[in-house]
């Protein structure tokens, strides 16, 4: 069997269930909040400028997701850490740490297991756990990427996207109230 024709169970790293027992956050985060909603009406749509050949896409790699929200991130008081670390029987454990200059944070963990246990292959999971991480945690969405062949379904339309203006936008928040 040709790794084109492979399910995705076969093709992508499994996510795991977390067990997390940590705080997931600091007592307060509005400074971080604060902080954090400045920076996401900063971020542009990170560039799908990779290829993925399994699945005949493009999508935003790491890279290319740092470069959209690091200098952002920064000016507005904000870091994010990620730390890996191997849980047995083979899971890789990714948390991503969002961090405040007023010291506040939010923590995330995400578990998953490699297709393979090797190099190669924990090194790509941890690579695809850092990028859907740190968009999740600071809220970049890159235009969908190799995620949505995740199903094996090849056929995939996705829904027309709406424009909004700002006059669209002030009507829909009064209808609300």
């Amino acid at each position: 069997m040709n790794q084109e024709s492979k399910p995705a169970s076969e093709t992508l790293p499994q996510v795991i269930e977390p067990r997390m027992i940590e705080p997931k956050q600091s007592q307060d985060i509005i400074e971080l909040a604060k902080a954090l909603s400045k920076a996401q009406g900063e971020f542009i749509t990170p560039k799908k400028d990779s290829d993925n050949p399994f699945f005949k896409s493009k999508y935003a790699d790491l890279a290319t997701i740092w470069d959209s929200c690091r200098k952002i991130l920064s000016s507005n008081g904000l870091c994010v850490i990620q730390t890996t670390e191997v849980s047995p029987p083979e899971i890789v454990v990714l948390r991503t740490m969002l961090l405040h200059n007023s010291g506040q944070w939010i923590v995330s963990k995400l578990c998953m297991k490699p297709i393979k246990n090797t190099p190669q292959d924990i090194g790509s999971c941890i690579t695809y756990a850092r990028r859907y991480s740190l968009s999740a945690i600071v809220g970049i969405a890159a235009e969908d990427d190799d995620g949505n062949m995740a199903s094996d379904n090849k056929n995939i339309k996705l829904p027309e996207r709406k424009t909004f203006t700002k006059k669209d936008v002030a009507k829909d928040s009064l209808e609300h109230i």
